[in-house]
């Protein structure tokens, strides 16, 4: 994944302040077409249509949301609430430095919906089905060196957008370890890649991936996640637990925070301010 101050998953994020989130995201989809699979083969959303076909992906499952809780539900006020994640790029493709992948849009819009209909409390900005599909929107095309807007500008990996021009920076790479194998840390993400402090070329590090089934233990080598109780580090543990002073424990809802944010179970986040476990905002907050 490419750094960047805002990429589109905080894009989406930032819909917090106006009052919604999205729902559905988080771990793997299931059924869902194209999660790491095919393109869609519905029509391509171009980006002047992409803001009224991301408010249909959530609005449309909240709606059914809601009416399974028997709720009501304002379609206008959802469909309001300022969609175009993507408008801050306007001024990339207009001077024609980055490229709108108006198939790779349909596919993200595709995954999004689907976890939507799954009316969960779940975290976006995680969700690997969701990263992996919607990275791919914008498409950079300035080389190192030409002019740039953000660092989605930037063709290639490694390149970033630093005082108005593309640079290429020390970027490692992140090596797949398997089973058995000596590892560096566990990722996360559907891919890592580390930057030296320094400035000269980062090494190459070996993670587990969760993407994989596994992670890396406290003997630093890559194993299935731990079970409830088992010896841990710092995301060793398996769906639903945290490392709570070395040994794999549950996840809660409503406790302290303050000593790990990964101690929040599913649907709920690390408040920052209290390091209380709160529920994550959600269009399901859009049920009256």
């Amino acid at each position: 994944m490419k750094p960047s101050g805002m990429n589109w998953a905080q894009h989406l994020c930032v819909l917090g302040v106006v009052g919604v989130t999205l729902s559905g995201c988080g771990g793997s989809v299931s059924g869902a077409e194209g999660s790491g699979g095919a393109t869609s083969v519905a029509e391509p959303v171009e980006y002047a249509d992409y803001a009224a076909a991301l408010a249909a992906a959530v609005c449309e499952p909240a709606a059914d949301c809601c009416q399974k809780l028997n709720k009501k539900f304002d379609s206008s006020h959802c469909s309001a609430n300022g969609w175009n994640v993507f408008a801050g790029d306007q001024a990339s493709l207009d001077a024609g430095y980055a490229r709108w992948d108006a198939t790779a849009a349909r596919h993200c819009i595709d995954v999004i919906a689907a976890m939507g209909a799954m009316c969960e409390r779940r975290d976006l900005f995680v969700d690997l089905a969701v990263q992996s599909a919607c990275e791919p929107v914008l498409v950079g095309l300035q080389p190192v060196g030409s002019q740039c807007l953000v660092n989605e500008d930037c063709a290639g990996e490694g390149v970033v957008c630093e005082a108005g021009r593309c640079q290429a920076k020390p970027f490692g790479g992140s090596i797949h370890a398997k089973s058995g194998e000596a590892c560096d840390n566990t990722c996360e993400d559907f891919k890592c890649q580390y930057e030296a402090t320094d400035g000269s070329v980062a090494p190459v590090v070996h993670d587990c991936y969760r993407s994989d089934g596994l992670a890396c233990g406290p003997t630093k080598v890559c194993q299935a996640p731990g079970a409830l109780g088992a010896v841990c580090v710092a995301l060793s543990c398996g769906e639903g637990l945290f490392c709570d002073s070395g040994h794999c424990a549950a996840k809660h809802d409503t406790a302290s925070c303050a000593a790990d944010p990964d101690a929040c179970s599913s649907g709920m986040s690390c408040n920052s301010s209290n390091q209380k476990c709160e529920a994550t905002p959600s269009a399901l907050d859009l049920c009256q």
